[in-house]
Protein backbone atom coordinates (compact mmCIF):
# COMPACT_ATOMS: atom_id res chain seq x y z
CA UNK A 1 0.00 0.00 0.00
CA UNK A 2 1.28 3.32 -1.06
CA UNK A 3 -0.16 6.98 0.02
CA UNK A 4 0.65 9.74 -2.46
CA UNK A 5 1.47 13.37 -0.92
CA UNK A 6 -1.24 15.16 -2.71
CA UNK A 7 -3.83 12.47 -0.77
CA UNK A 8 -5.71 11.65 -3.78
CA UNK A 9 -7.30 8.22 -3.32
CA UNK A 10 -8.33 5.72 -5.45
CA UNK A 11 -9.95 4.10 -3.12
CA UNK A 12 -11.26 4.20 0.53
CA UNK A 13 -11.60 1.04 2.88
CA UNK A 14 -13.80 1.70 5.76
CA UNK A 15 -13.87 -0.32 8.78
CA UNK A 16 -16.88 0.40 11.15
CA UNK A 17 -15.75 -0.29 14.69
CA UNK A 18 -18.08 -1.15 17.87
CA UNK A 19 -16.87 -2.77 20.83
CA UNK A 20 -14.54 -5.25 19.25
CA UNK A 21 -10.99 -4.76 18.08
CA UNK A 22 -9.46 -8.35 18.55
CA UNK A 23 -8.74 -8.80 14.69
CA UNK A 24 -7.90 -5.10 13.35
CA UNK A 25 -4.26 -5.66 13.46
CA UNK A 26 -5.18 -8.78 10.92
CA UNK A 27 -7.87 -6.43 8.92
CA UNK A 28 -5.50 -4.06 8.40
CA UNK A 29 -2.83 -6.42 7.36
CA UNK A 30 -4.90 -7.63 4.92
CA UNK A 31 -5.33 -4.24 3.41
CA UNK A 32 -1.90 -2.98 3.50
CA UNK A 33 -1.07 -6.17 1.68
CA UNK A 34 -3.26 -5.43 -1.46
CA UNK A 35 -1.08 -4.56 -4.42
CA UNK A 36 -3.25 -0.76 -4.87
CA UNK A 37 -1.84 2.79 -4.75
CA UNK A 38 -3.38 5.04 -2.98
CA UNK A 39 -5.61 3.30 -0.31
CA UNK A 40 -7.34 5.73 2.25
CA UNK A 41 -8.05 3.72 5.48
CA UNK A 42 -10.20 4.95 7.93
CA UNK A 43 -11.63 3.63 11.12
CA UNK A 44 -14.47 4.95 12.89
CA UNK A 45 -16.03 3.44 16.46
CA UNK A 46 -19.29 3.85 16.85
CA UNK A 47 -19.87 5.26 20.37
CA UNK A 48 -17.42 2.28 22.30
CA UNK A 49 -15.60 2.05 25.78
CA UNK A 50 -12.93 3.90 26.81
CA UNK A 51 -10.99 0.93 26.09
CA UNK A 52 -11.61 0.68 22.93
CA UNK A 53 -11.74 3.84 21.85
CA UNK A 54 -7.82 3.96 22.79
CA UNK A 55 -7.18 0.90 21.19
CA UNK A 56 -8.12 2.45 17.99
CA UNK A 57 -6.18 5.20 18.16
CA UNK A 58 -2.89 3.63 18.37
CA UNK A 59 -3.56 2.66 14.49
CA UNK A 60 -3.25 6.39 13.82
CA UNK A 61 0.05 6.40 14.17
CA UNK A 62 -0.11 3.76 10.86
CA UNK A 63 -1.37 6.30 8.48
CA UNK A 64 -4.78 5.35 9.15
CA UNK A 65 -7.22 7.81 9.76
CA UNK A 66 -9.82 7.36 12.65
CA UNK A 67 -12.86 9.00 14.34
CA UNK A 68 -15.37 8.58 16.92
CA UNK A 69 -18.91 8.68 17.18
CA UNK A 70 -19.38 10.01 20.18
CA UNK A 71 -22.69 8.24 20.95
CA UNK A 72 -23.60 5.13 19.41
CA UNK A 73 -25.62 5.78 16.19
CA UNK A 74 -25.62 1.85 15.08
CA UNK A 75 -24.49 0.34 12.45
CA UNK A 76 -26.27 1.85 8.84
CA UNK A 77 -25.84 5.00 10.37
CA UNK A 78 -21.74 4.45 11.09
CA UNK A 79 -21.57 2.69 7.84
CA UNK A 80 -22.92 6.36 6.48
CA UNK A 81 -20.69 8.30 8.65
CA UNK A 82 -17.70 5.95 6.86
CA UNK A 83 -19.03 6.96 3.66
CA UNK A 84 -19.00 10.70 4.08
CA UNK A 85 -15.39 10.17 5.38
CA UNK A 86 -14.23 8.86 2.61
CA UNK A 87 -12.21 10.61 -0.12
CA UNK A 88 -11.81 7.74 -2.39
CA UNK A 89 -12.88 7.02 -6.23
CA UNK A 90 -14.08 3.56 -4.67
CA UNK A 91 -15.46 2.78 -1.23
CA UNK A 92 -15.65 -0.86 0.70
CA UNK A 93 -17.07 -1.37 4.35
CA UNK A 94 -14.45 -3.92 5.83
CA UNK A 95 -16.53 -5.25 8.84
CA UNK A 96 -14.06 -5.47 12.02
CA UNK A 97 -13.79 -9.13 11.59
CA UNK A 98 -13.39 -9.19 7.67
CA UNK A 99 -10.48 -9.86 5.90
CA UNK A 100 -9.47 -9.00 2.19
CA UNK A 101 -8.25 -12.17 0.21
CA UNK A 102 -4.88 -11.55 -1.68
CA UNK A 103 -5.22 -9.39 -5.00
CA UNK A 104 -8.94 -9.05 -4.27
CA UNK A 105 -9.22 -5.38 -4.40
CA UNK A 106 -7.39 -4.98 -7.56
CA UNK A 107 -9.43 -7.16 -9.54
CA UNK A 108 -12.80 -5.25 -7.98
CA UNK A 109 -11.43 -2.40 -9.45
CA UNK A 110 -10.14 -3.26 -12.39
CA UNK A 111 -13.43 -4.71 -13.36
CA UNK A 112 -15.03 -1.09 -12.41
CA UNK A 113 -12.17 0.77 -14.25
CA UNK A 114 -13.08 -1.59 -17.22
CA UNK A 115 -17.51 -1.40 -17.07
CA UNK A 116 -17.67 2.38 -16.35
CA UNK A 117 -21.57 1.60 -16.30
CA UNK A 118 -20.98 -0.44 -13.20
CA UNK A 119 -22.23 0.99 -10.05
CA UNK A 120 -20.39 -1.75 -7.89
CA UNK A 121 -18.73 -5.10 -7.95
CA UNK A 122 -20.08 -8.14 -5.50
CA UNK A 123 -17.61 -10.95 -5.19
CA UNK A 124 -17.89 -14.62 -3.34
CA UNK A 125 -17.44 -14.81 -0.05
CA UNK A 126 -15.58 -17.40 2.41
CA UNK A 127 -16.66 -17.90 5.72
CA UNK A 128 -14.42 -19.18 8.41
CA UNK A 129 -14.68 -19.90 12.52
CA UNK A 130 -13.07 -18.30 14.97
CA UNK A 131 -10.01 -20.14 14.45
CA UNK A 132 -9.97 -19.50 10.47
CA UNK A 133 -10.90 -23.06 9.55
CA UNK A 134 -13.48 -22.99 6.46
CA UNK A 135 -17.43 -23.20 6.65
CA UNK A 136 -18.56 -22.38 3.62
CA UNK A 137 -19.12 -19.84 0.87
CA UNK A 138 -21.12 -16.86 0.41
CA UNK A 139 -22.94 -14.78 -2.63
CA UNK A 140 -21.86 -17.94 -4.71
CA UNK A 141 -25.33 -18.60 -6.43
CA UNK A 142 -25.01 -15.77 -8.85
CA UNK A 143 -23.71 -16.32 -12.55
CA UNK A 144 -20.37 -14.13 -13.32
CA UNK A 145 -21.23 -11.63 -15.07
CA UNK A 146 -22.65 -7.79 -15.96
CA UNK A 147 -26.66 -7.36 -14.96
CA UNK A 148 -27.99 -4.47 -16.31
CA UNK A 149 -30.64 -2.08 -15.72
CA UNK A 150 -34.26 -2.78 -14.55
CA UNK A 151 -33.52 -6.56 -15.91
CA UNK A 152 -31.12 -7.09 -13.47
CA UNK A 153 -33.30 -6.20 -10.61
CA UNK A 154 -36.29 -7.91 -11.74
CA UNK A 155 -33.87 -11.39 -12.11
CA UNK A 156 -32.20 -10.45 -8.35
CA UNK A 157 -35.41 -9.94 -6.66
CA UNK A 158 -37.08 -12.79 -8.02
CA UNK A 159 -34.14 -15.04 -7.03
CA UNK A 160 -33.77 -13.74 -3.87
CA UNK A 161 -37.88 -14.77 -3.36
CA UNK A 162 -37.73 -17.96 -4.81
CA UNK A 163 -34.48 -18.96 -2.43
CA UNK A 164 -34.25 -16.77 0.14
CA UNK A 165 -30.32 -16.54 -0.87
CA UNK A 166 -29.32 -12.98 -1.37
CA UNK A 167 -26.67 -13.14 -3.96
CA UNK A 168 -24.61 -10.28 -2.88
CA UNK A 169 -21.67 -10.68 -0.70
CA UNK A 170 -21.94 -8.98 2.83
CA UNK A 171 -20.59 -5.31 2.84
CA UNK A 172 -16.84 -6.19 3.02
CA UNK A 173 -17.12 -8.22 -0.17
CA UNK A 174 -18.59 -5.18 -2.32
CA UNK A 175 -16.44 -2.44 -4.18
CA UNK A 176 -18.81 0.51 -4.71
CA UNK A 177 -17.94 2.89 -7.54
CA UNK A 178 -18.86 6.78 -5.59
CA UNK A 179 -19.32 8.86 -8.17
Amino acid sequence: MKNTADKSYKCTIAIPVYKRTKFLTKVIQSIVTQQVENIEIIIVDDGSSHEVWEEVQTFAAKDIKVYRNQENRGTFANWNRCLQLSQGKYFKILCSDDFLEAGSLVKEMNFLESHLSAAFVSSMGITVDVHGNFIGTIADRLAPGVYKGPDAIKYLLKFYYNTGINVFNYPSGILFRKD
